[in-house]
This record gives structure tokens, C-alpha cells and sequence, in this order.
């Protein structure tokens, strides 16, 4: 299959206009990784893209590679992972479940959990728009049971170490699949997020 149009395949047979692709998106990758511990920060592009020297005319076909790349690890890498193996001197690129080798992790959480874990994820994304919980001040009840329930799983949350939380990436799976069956009445005895299995006791502790 093809995987680049037949004019950049023409461009990178010159050497150095493939190095210096390369190095761009190396750069772009980089400067991406920084929402990492603030994720309601604001990238400008368009300064970015004129630091980087990029003609504006090809800015958005930036974008559309950019969220190509997000869609495939969203849709169809999501439990797995590209490595490289090496067969009679031929690289292959072959896919690898995350989690077939890893041990199952049984969580046990009461529907007051789940309907506080629900609210957390609803506040964070629809809300307070990805912008973090600042534990500092904990004078409201939802900030005070958010901090306890961190407590007991802190493995759903992330610090920027300002004592500003996140949901971690398998929090987001959770309270997202939460969210998803409450909004269809499902009843759900458990939740499988990667190797976790999240079981709903009927109590409300």
C-alpha cells in the first residue's frame, strides 16, 4: 500500500528534505507531550508552524496527519502496541496486545462510587473542560469525597503537582464507559478497561 502521495515520495528522495520532515514532526510530537501535566492549556499553532517554518498552505495537512495519527491509536491501536521485528533481514512492524500477558486486576467499587466516579468524569470534560480539581481548597462536599476517593484508587487520577488532579488515562476509560451505559439505563455488573475488571457492589459505602 501507499502510504505518501507521489509528490512527497518524489521530495524525499532527496535525503535532506526527508531528515528535515522527520525532524519536524519529531519537534511537533515533543511540544505536544508538554499537556501531559497541563492539559487546559492552550497550543498556539500558528506560532508553532511559523517557528517550525511551514507554509501556511500546508499547516492543515499538518492537522490532518496529526489527527489521523490520534484516530488510529484511539480506534484501532487502543489494546495494542507497534513494536519492530526482524525476520531474514526484513524489518516488519507487527501489532502486540498491551495487556494478553498481564494479570487480570479485580476492583471492587459501590454504586455510590460509581455515580460519584460518573460525576467526576462529567465535571472534568463537560464542565470544567479538561481543566484539573484543585484539592488545595476542599470546602465543597464533591471536592472533599473526590479527595477521598482518590484516596482509595489513586490509580484513576493524576497530579501536576500543584495539587491539581486529572483523571489518568485509565480513569478517562472508565468514567467515560460510565457515562456511556447511564446514558442508555443499562444496568452493568462490571466494567473491563484493559486489564482491570471494575465489579459493582450494591452498597453504598
Amino acid at each position: 500500500m501507499t502510504l505518501l502521495s507521489d509528490s512527497m515520495t518524489s521530495d524525499f528522495k532527496d535525503g535532506f528534505q526527508f531528515r528535515k520532515f522527520i525532524h519536524i514532526f519529531d519537534q511537533i510530537i515533543e511540544i505536544l507531550s508538554r499537556f501531559q501535566v497541563n492539559y487546559n492549556k492552550k497550543l498556539n499553532f500558528s506560532k508553532l508552524v511559523k517557528y517550525l517554518n511551514i507554509p501556511h498552505s500546508e499547516s492543515e495537512e499538518v492537522l490532518v496527519i496529526l489527527f489521523k495519527f490520534q484516530k488510529l491509536f484511539e480506534e484501532v491501536f487502543c489494546e495494542y502496541s507497534i513494536t519492530k521485528k526482524r525476520e531474514n533481514n526484513t524489518t516488519y512492524l507487527v501489532a502486540e496486545n498491551k495487556f494478553q500477558t498481564r494479570d487480570r486486576i479485580q476492583v471492587s467499587l459501590s454504586t455510590a462510587h460509581i455515580k460519584l466516579f460518573n460525576d467526576i468524569i462529567y465535571t472534568f470534560k463537560f464542565i470544567n473542560r479538561g481543566k484539573g480539581f484543585d484539592l488545595k481548597s476542599t470546602e465543597t462536599d464533591f471536592l472533599k469525597n473526590l479527595e477521598h476517593f482518590r484516596s482509595e484508587h489513586p490509580y484513576l487520577f493524576n497530579s501536576n503537582g500543584n495539587g491539581i488532579i486529572y483523571p489518568s488515562k485509565l480513569g478517562l476509560k472508565l468514567g467515560e464507559q460510565i457515562i456511556s451505559y447511564n446514558k442508555s439505563n443499562q444496568k452493568v455488573d462490571s466494567y473491563i478497561i484493559q486489564n482491570y475488571i471494575f465489579e459493582v457492589s450494591g452498597e453504598n459505602g
